[in-house]
């Protein structure tokens, strides 16, 4: 609907021009009324359910016009029906949503119930069971009972000062909810998912430049990875952004420009300014290698764990979505080298082996040539640009999923394969060793096979899970066995699985050749060789026990 479209836009510049005049009260009082409703229509038939506002609205320092409602709704819970009171809850948003087309695109709501709330809180999805005892099931995020949408968001971006920390109470029960505590490694891990959630942000306002609020995204685009750098190097908080990049201004002057410019274009935001993106991007890639920098700096004196990485090899990647292909608007050229993509996300979430990634050439402060990345393939290879200790992954969407960003702490196999090393160095901390990466992956792997059992009519993609699930066992088995290796694709992972024991020699020599032939022209495989191997993996001690 253009013209409905049309009608909204210039009611929100309506509103910006004027939120800081005389009619800021009206605009108060406006959105107020949004969330009062909004709460009243959500909670009706769950009275013991609460409303809160986060957010810049929540934090009481709100750009009206600009700044989206961020409602989050706890219910208490149904112990016999575990995620029903969520589900009567969010089927009240979708009516509304459906009543109201334009409540979504003003209203970000999230539905949690009160015991995955408290379980989220305390953790990240790198972190997510770490602290409990190895043996016995580990819980996981992606799959099982728990899994939850709106869980998995809080669990992928805790955000800096912990996920509740903004938010305001407007309706229902006090639940008295607090983030706990974080040690100096939570704060590192926090920061970086709060870091790749802003490199989607980048990759969405270069796609679209011309967008609303774009001139108030270059803004957070320097203060937000400047906000970050107080945290990780002084402990400090800062407040809005106009105070943030107030205050860092004293502690980075080499970024004064950058800052200064932030600080005006963020005064002028009622003005509707044309969005510097070209200029704000460079600072942001700059303030990420900083914050990159100084995680390697906190963690020089930690020790190491170096972990064999096996095959690898481009003649022996099965690729179901083909190789470099590009179907975006990118200049003729060779093909690049494709590499093995086995960072976090490849590890502990269940999906396909293989998946690869290819180093471009170009500028990642470049808007353009960022944007381009982005579109250059649907499926199938990461484009891949390199800045200043960064490896940065600019797709939109599902893929980028905490794969947009990565220095060499978080992501030390692909920092590996550029530089050409047989070994991968893995941080001995919280999160990001080589034995808490592996223990994610066999959480939600194992989460995967207890609700996965072979279907009569098996894919290539189970046989592909499968097949990343022997890797997740494997990983962790070498690294209790205090002999860290990792296979960097599925030919690597069968012909380990063949050498552990004898018994699972064939299971896993047939896997190999059924799965190449899917991903050569996507032939199913035969039941009884998906089965073979998924016995065979059920019976690797990570999951048997």
């Amino acid at each position: 609907m253009p013209a409905l479209d049309s009608l909204m836009e210039a009611g929100r510049l309506a509103v910006l021009r004027t939120e800081r005049g005389r009619l800021r009260p009206l605009w108060r009082w406006a959105y107020a009324g949004v969330v009062r409703a909004c709460s009243a229509y959500l909670r009706a038939g769950e009275p013991q359910s609460t409303a809160y506002i986060g957010g810049s609205v929540g934090s009481g320092r709100p750009v009206y016009g600009l700044s989206d409602l961020d409602l989050a709704v706890v219910v208490p819970g149904d112990g016999r029906a575990p995620g029903a009171s969520s589900a009567r809850v969010r089927r009240r948003w979708d009516r509304l949503t459906r009543a109201l087309p334009l409540m979504a695109d003003v209203v970000d709501c999230c539905v949690y119930e009160d015991a995955h709330l408290r379980d989220a809180l305390a953790d990240s999805t790198i972190t997510y069971g770490l602290d409990r005892p190895v043996a016995g099931p580990a819980p996981a995020v992606y799959h099982g009972p728990s899994a939850d949408a709106d869980k998995m968001r809080l669990l992928e971006r805790p955000e800096l000062y912990g996920a509740t920390a903004a938010w305001r109470r407007v309706a229902g029960p006090d639940r008295r909810l607090a983030d706990p505590a974080r040690d100096a490694q939570r704060r590192r891990i926090a920061a970086w998912l709060e870091l790749q959630f802003l490199w989607r942000l980048a990759v969405e306002l270069c796609l679209d430049p011309g967008r609303p609020g774009a001139a108030s995204m270059c803004v957070k685009l320097v203060a937000e990875p400047a906000r970050m750098s107080m945290w990780l190097s002084e402990g400090r908080r800062t407040g809005g952004r106009e105070q943030t990049l107030k205050e860092v201004l004293v502690h980075m002057p080499d970024e004064a420009p950058a800052l200064n410019r932030a600080l005006a274009l963020q005064r002028a935001l009622t003005t509707t300014p044309n969005p510097p993106l070209r200029e704000f991007l460079r600072a942001f890639v700059r303030l990420s290698s900083r914050i990159a920098g100084e995680i390697g700096a906190e963690l020089g004196g930690t020790s190491r764990t170096e972990v064999a990485l096996l095959g690898g090899d481009e003649s022996e990647l099965a690729l179901p979505h083909g190789g470099w292909e590009p179907t975006g608007p990118w200049p003729p050229s060779a093909a690049p080298r494709l590499l093995a993509l086995a960072d976090w996300r490849a590890l502990a979430y269940p999906t396909m082996p293989d998946e690869t990634f290819a180093l471009v050439a170009g500028d990642p402060g470049d808007p353009d040539r960022l944007a381009a990345a982005a579109l250059v393939m649907e499926k199938g290879p990461y484009a891949t640009l390199q800045a200043g200790g960064l490896l940065i992954r600019p797709f939109h969407g599902g893929r980028a999923r905490l794969r947009a960003v990565q220095c060499s702490v978080t992501d030390p196999v692909s920092f590996a394969l550029v530089e050409g090393r047989a070994t991968a160095s893995f941080p001995d901390v919280l999160g990001w060793s080589a034995h808490d990466a592996a223990r994610r992956g066999v959480a939600e792997h194992g989460a995967w096979l207890a609700q996965h059992p072979v279907p009569a009519e098996p894919s290539g993609e189970h046989l592909g899970i499968l097949i990343g699930a022997a890797r997740a066992a494997l990983f962790l088995e070498s690294t209790e066995q205090s002999r860290p290796e990792l296979a960097l694709t599925a030919a690597a992972t069968a012909r380990a699985l063949a050498d552990r024991a004898t018994g699972a020699r064939g299971a896993a020599e047939a896997a190999w050749e059924a799965y190449r032939q899917f991903a050569r022209d996507w032939k199913s495989p035969p039941a009884a060789t998906v089965i073979a191997l998924d016995e065979a993996v059920r019976a690797l001690p990570p999951y048997a026990r």
